[in-house]
């Protein structure tokens, strides 16, 4: 049975100790479970009271979520409730037609190219899955202004509505 919901939040922060953007991410679900109660899911490896939203408990193992696996839960969960908005805590390879949005936390792998390896896989895989979601994104938060002016020097043909 298809339920309808407005928003799906995915908590695919891989490490559970990301103390910073865990906070965030706590405030963003925080704030829409207060808004819109019902309307609302949550996938989270921990939560603490969600009130009348619907948690469903993310997959994880030794303190790291498989992300993969759990992309492809987010995907098929994401259809079962119909969600017409995916806010996701971090950068993701979640295939959804709903709309998508993202955080950028900071813009110092692009601002400072010279503190990472280009030779690392990671770091090429991380910044072109980073690129993607900031360009496919319905919308993008900025944890700052400053990163929202680099981001803006760096993504100069996103619309800047986004």
């Amino acid at each position: 049975m298809a339920h309808r919901t407005g928003l799906f939040l995915n908590d695919n922060l891989e490490y559970i100790n990301m103390r910073g953007m865990k906070r965030y991410f706590r405030a963003v679900i925080d704030g829409a479970t207060r808004s819109w109660e019902q309307n609302v899911v949550i996938y989270s490896p921990e939560i603490k009271d969600c009130g009348q939203a619907k948690y469903i408990r993310a997959l994880e193992w030794h303190g790291k979520q498989p992300l993969r696996l759990n992309q492809a839960i987010v995907s098929c969960l994401r259809l079962i409730y119909r969600a017409k908005v995916l806010f996701n805590a971090y950068y993701t390879n979640v295939k959804s037609t709903a709309s998508q949005v993202f955080t950028l936390y900071d813009m110092t792998p692009e601002m400072l190219p010279e503190y990472f390896s280009p030779d690392y896989p990671g770091h090429r895989r991380f910044m072109a899955e980073k690129k993607r979601c900031v360009e496919q994104a319905a919308l993008v938060y900025s944890i700052s202004e400053n990163t929202a002016r680099d981001a803006a020097n760096y993504y100069p043909h996103l619309d800047a509505c986004k």
